[in-house]
């Protein structure tokens, strides 16, 4: 008896307290709505916390701003975000003498939101990668500097031709020297090789990435130049093993060694087996956002050769991936990975252009059933690629071109590479995942009309993007947006 009481009393204080609390929640919105200065507040508040990490403190002068009402939310967010602008020299600006540790800490986080968009990630990790030779975070710096690079396009992270470096502050008033640690004890990065009895091995003593804290971009302009090689490759002397590829982020020696399935060091493609397919994949995946598989079953119907050798082409269901990754593979056909020494630990391996313009194959290719043959010559034919995938609109894209620069230019003029950029501010920014699948797919999920709403608000961001080529444009525009302080807004199909 009194057990039921006093439980009739606990639920009816825990519904008393959850209206109190749904009452002072609805009676909050309602104030803040009716009261903008606090909307933008709320609005800078949480802007300075994603772009900084920190809370803003009330005496910073933005605040005092907005509070006073002369500076709107979206206004002062844009402050703080070109905090973490490059100047001329690809620094941030100095405060009273020292480099701005906010413009510092808001490149730090916005270069771990587009280190976190790879599709590979760990790339520390990668079978051979030396990370004090190789920066980590050199793919994501190409977002990193259209991003704050004032009239750097958007386009470029995925088309420029140099590769980039950081500038970091550290303590060390030198150059960096770090031994590579080996099997055994600390060695030195080596070059050169005893197997022909024409070489030593040698020190090789390249600029090292630095360490510290971030404080801006530039263009790669160090020459690591080998001036020994391991003997079998010794054709290769005088390479600078820092150099990109070029297309951006996508030639860049960091992300071509992280997304490298071939083994060996420099096997060669033969268009079967032996295929940079893991590149393609992830190619797909980092610039269009189309995972595989990026094509429908009745595109790849005309490519099944149900008798072939080659398993994956025996069945539509195969080709809907491989159809994508080999064709797409075959513009870093050329390229391949060596190493500086054949035996010391302190190997540097690094990507070249393999193939020169002498030794280019002329000879028509073999029939692509062969799979314990392949192509001898793949690997040097000109390289020639596909791009083919279905775009989110259910556009079937099949462009074809010749070698990485071309490559990036389909891509760079394609409305998926900039809906997936949309796509990712978007969330990073609201928290709200938006669908930018092939929803024209006879086996697409049907979306809700609130999903609709918010896939359609993505799309028209990216479409405006590839218009102006501006990440500050893009960022200011989600700002804005209803649902940048009340996902609901978004849910519900609230704004444009």
């Amino acid at each position: 008896m009194f057990g039921s009481c006093s439980d009739f009393r606990k639920r009816t204080f825990r519904w008393v307290l959850s209206v109190l609390v749904i009452t002072h929640s609805a009676i909050s919105a309602r104030a803040a709505a009716a009261n903008p200065i606090q909307t933008e507040l709320r609005r800078l508040n949480k802007c300075y916390a994603q772009f900084v990490g920190l809370r803003i403190k009330t005496s910073d002068p933005l605040w005092q701003q907005v509070a006073a009402g002369t500076k709107n939310g979206v206004d002062a967010c844009m402050d703080v975000f070109h905090r973490g602008d490059l100047g001329s020299d690809g620094r941030i600006s100095q405060v009273a003498g020292e480099y701005d540790s906010v413009g510092s800490q808001i490149l730090s986080r916005f270069l771990e939101f587009y280190r976190s968009t790879f599709y590979v990630t760990d790339i520390a990790t990668s079978t051979g990668f030396q990370p004090d030779l190789y920066d980590a975070n050199s793919p994501a710096f190409h977002f990193l500097y259209s991003a704050f690079k004032p009239g750097e396009l958007y386009s470029n992270s995925v088309k420029r031709a140099q590769g980039l470096r950081a500038y970091r502050l550290s303590l060390r008033t030198g150059p960096r020297i770090r031994s590579v640690i080996g099997l055994k004890a600390l060695v030195q990065y080596q070059q050169g090789n005893t197997a022909d009895g024409a070489q030593t091995i040698v020190n090789f003593n390249p600029t090292l990435v630095e360490t510290g804290r971030l404080i801006g971009i530039r263009p790669d302009e160090v020459s690591n130049v080998e001036t020994a090689m391991q003997w079998k490759r010794v054709s290769f002397q005088g390479r600078n093993v820092s150099a990109s590829m070029g297309a951006g982020f996508l030639g860049d020696q960091t992300y071509l060694t992280a997304n490298n399935n071939q083994d060996g060091v420099w096997a060669n493609n033969n268009g079967t087996i032996r295929i940079f397919r893991v590149w393609a994949r992830s190619m797909l995946s980092d610039s269009l956002g189309r995972p595989l598989p990026a094509l429908r079953a009745s595109d790849v119907t005309s490519e099944v050769e149900a008798s072939s050798d080659i398993p994956w082409r025996q069945s539509s269901s195969c080709l809907r991936c491989h159809d994508s990754m080999d064709n797409a593979a075959g513009a870093i056909r050329n390229l391949a990975r060596l190493r500086t020494t054949d035996g010391g630990e302190g190997q540097v391996r690094f990507w070249v252009n393999f193939v020169s313009p002498s030794d280019m194959a002329t000879a028509a290719p073999l029939p692509r059933t062969r799979l314990e043959i392949g192509d001898s010559s793949y690997f040097k034919r000109p390289a020639d690629f596909k791009l083919r995938y279905r775009s989110y609109d259910g556009t079937l894209v099949d462009v074809s071109g010749t070698g990485l620069a071309s490559l990036a230019e389909k891509i760079a003029e394609t409305n998926d590479f900039y809906a997936t950029a949309a796509k990712r501010h978007y969330e990073f920014l609201t928290g709200i995942a938006a669908n930018l699948d092939d929803i024209t797919d006879p086996d697409a999920v049907s979306l809700s009309p609130a999903e609709l709403k918010i896939r359609n608000r993505v799309i028209e961001l990216g479409i405006a993007l590839k218009n102006h080529q501006s990440i500050p444009a893009l960022i200011r525009s989600i700002l804005a947006l209803p649902e940048y302080l009340d996902q609901s807004a978004a849910k519900a199909g609230g704004g444009k």
